[in-house]
């Protein structure tokens, strides 16, 4: 809702997808080769002009319940976001055009900054729990060491939020207080 608000690039989630027909065909349907192909025919749609709107329902879709079935769903996914990137960033300056600069941040935050983030989240957290174990923010020196802990500390606990504030605010909307300790 956050980014169809904005006006940026959607990477669509295609179990509840509505699209007019015509608008469907000028964007030639879905990449078959794609393993994320909802994800790229929305960076589609954006690169012809087309506006993703958002409307407020539920699927009531399920994660996987098993580990195995989830890193293999989130493996599909974050290769196909690279394969999303990869495509439209053959010609960056047409999207950039066409998407504008904070646009084509945006398409490129989703789909690259996914991957980038999924890989760096854990080895950068566990870093700022080693750092903070030790001390370290005890012992911080100059101004621009201060200010790079500052950074790494809210973009940390921002990260942390992202990721739970969007679970916990639809449990509390469904009214499914049993499941927010999962």
């Amino acid at each position: 809702p956050g980014l169809a608000a904005a006006g940026l690039p959607v990477p669509l989630g295609g179990t509840s997808t509505h699209f007019r027909t015509p608008v469907l065909r000028a964007a030639r349907g879905w990449d078959p080769w794609n393993v994320t192909e909802d994800a790229d025919l929305g960076v589609r749609l954006a690169l012809l002009g087309w506006r993703v709107m958002d409307l407020p329902s539920s699927t009531l879709e399920e994660a996987p319940a098993e580990l195995g079935a989830w890193m293999r769903q989130r493996t599909r996914w974050m290769k196909g976001f690279m394969q999303t990137c990869i495509t439209h960033s053959r010609r960056p300056l047409f999207c950039l055009r066409r998407l504008g600069p904070v646009g084509f941040a945006g398409a490129v935050t989703m789909t690259f900054g996914t991957v980038v983030s999924a890989l760096l989240y854990h080895v950068r957290a566990a870093g700022a729990i080693l750092a903070l174990s030790d001390g370290a923010l005890a012992r911080i020196g100059p101004p621009l060491d201060a200010l790079g802990w500052g950074v790494g500390l809210v973009t940390l606990a921002a990260g942390a939020l992202a990721t739970l504030l969007p679970p916990a605010e639809a449990l509390r909307r469904r009214g499914w207080w049993g499941l927010v300790p999962w």
